[in-house]
């Protein structure tokens, strides 16, 4: 593909045009530069234009705008706006406010802190699930923004930003390298969010970012209010509002039908995932249930029809094949309620520092029968003083699943260890057994979410739903978990769980 193949798509009719109308207005602006004044109202009667349009569309389209950021930082241009047009009207020679020549230097500042900071914190609330709340917004920024008209305009006591026959005081320069570094700042927090924003909104937003560090970088070194890098400045903010209104119009209009049909698509293969679980569910059900009723009508029947004839040793066997049976239909029925009531409901857990022994030692007592059968041994390998920030009964359920697939494919005569690591933030838990793996193929097919059953080494049955159930508890509790497996040698789970949540 040449290049004009590749440039095509993005040099459209509608492109040209407005690459033509802004540069008007832009040129339109360089030739007021020598009617300063005129030229300052201009330049800055546009960016408050922008800016106004930039909180009018946000808060018409709140209901759908579905980027916080975006979202957060429209609401506040309202207030930026408001400091941009209180500094066009303080400009030395507008005579709006004649007892004093440079509160528009003091206003500029103000303005500019308000806009960079916004900025930066807007990224709090990218990664929330809720939006932040418009009336809170309005009235924090309302009250920041009355604040420090009072210290200008009636306490008077905000710091002098420019002297005359002298220029920008060190407070003034000190306060622009600052918004500087806190543009910079941005951009790191940008790019650490950078996946959460499509690409041409990601490039809108950077390119922003950087003209607006370009701009307070004219703002820094210019020596009197009428000179060429005060005209930069202005054209550069010019360029930064539009990027970021340009980032708001395809969020706040264009995007929302998209992400409608995005949500829709979303929902409709999230039912098809839940109808072939509960497809792959009832298959696997009907399948594993059979076995152990089979097992315990047909040992009724023997018990039954040869009661009187049966020797104790016989009748002993009998009744441990009935426990295993009923056993396995046990498992099977508890983890079916388990896994329909995570699913189902929407479960609510309580975190509290839990004592990861006392946890072990109820999983050990309640698989004790299974456990001896195959006379497997628990190792807890020096657990006694760690403790867990967990809801108690999700970690015995993730223990119960774990522990009994490892004993389900362990061989007889074999351990099942449990160790800890203590790191800074988290702590790891490896529960390790010596029985039959998994190939990679088996391995890798527990990311996904299909229920698949396999039989133990003595051909225990179960339904497959374990893995989605400690999944489930897992997430719940902020907690990961990882599977090393190898064939025929044994599998090591390793828990990871915060310290701190």
């Amino acid at each position: 593909m040449n290049f004009m193949d590749r440039i095509r798509p993005i040099i459209t009719k509608k492109t040209i045009l407005n690459i033509l109308f802004y540069s008007v207005i832009l040129l339109s602006l360089w030739l007021l530069s020598s009617h300063y004044l005129l030229f300052h109202a201009y330049a800055e009667g546009f960016s408050i234009v922008i800016a106004m349009m930039m909180f009018i569309i946000t808060w018409n389209s709140r209901q759908v705008m579905d980027n916080y950021y975006l979202y957060f930082i429209g609401l506040t241009y309202l207030f930026i706006a408001n400091f941009d047009f209180l500094h066009t009207l303080g400009y030395s020679g507008m005579n709006v406010f004649p007892d004093y020549d440079f509160y528009a230097n003091q206003l500029w500042v103000v303005g500019r802190f308000m806009e960079s900071i916004s900025l930066l914190i807007g990224f709090y609330f990218l990664n929330k699930k809720k939006r932040v709340n418009a009336i809170w917004v309005m009235l924090i920024y309302g009250i920041i923004s009355a604040f420090f008209i009072l210290l200008i305009f009636v306490f008077k006591v905000f710091p002098e930003c420019f002297i005359e026959g002298v220029g920008q005081t060190p407070f003034k320069i000190v306060s622009e390298l600052m918004i500087i570094g806190i543009l910079f700042l941005t951009i790191v927090a940008l790019y650490k969010n950078k996946d959460r924003f499509p690409r041409p909104i990601l490039h809108s937003l950077l390119l922003s970012f950087i003209v607006t560090i370009i701009s307070e970088l004219f703002f820094t070194i210019y020596i009197h209010n009428y000179d060429i890098s005060n005209i930069l400045g202005h054209f550069a903010k010019i360029v930064s509002f539009y990027l970021i209104y340009r980032s708001i119009i395809k969020t706040g209009i264009n995007e929302p039908y998209q992400v409608i049909f995005n949500n829709l698509n979303e929902k409709k293969l999230e039912l098809q995932r839940l109808n072939q679980e509960k497809t792959q569910l009832f298959s696997v059900v009907a399948h594993d249930l059979r076995n152990p009723f089979n097992g315990l009508l047909n040992l009724s029947q023997i018990i039954y029809d040869e009661y009187d004839e049966l020797t104790p040793e016989e009748m002993k066997g009998f009744v441990k094949d009935i426990y295993d049976s009923s056993r396995s239909l046990f498992t099977i029925t508890e983890n079916l309620l388990e896994w329909s009531r995570i699913n189902l409901e929407n479960l609510q857990i309580h975190r509290e520092s839990v004592q990861l022994l006392e946890v072990i030692k109820k999983t050990q007592e309640m698989l004790k029968l299974s456990l001896e059968s195959k006379q497997i041994k628990l190792v807890p390998v020096h657990l006694e003083d760690v403790t867990l920030m967990v809801d108690k009964q999700s970690l015995f359920i993730i223990f119960r699943n774990i522990i009994s697939n490892a004993s389900k494919f362990s061989y007889e005569n074999s351990p099942i260890e449990i160790t800890h690591q203590d790191f800074e933030k988290e702590v790891q838990i490896e529960i390790k057994d010596y029985g039959k793996g998994m190939t990679k193929d088996k391995l890798k097919s527990l990311s996904t979410s299909l229920i698949t059953s396999t039989p133990g080494t003595r051909h225990e049955t179960g339904t497959g739903l374990g893995i989605n159930i400690i999944k489930k508890h897992l997430e719940l509790n902020q907690g990961k978990m990882t599977i090393k497996s190898t064939e025929n040698r044994g599998t090591t789970v390793i828990l990871t769980f915060p310290k701190n949540i």
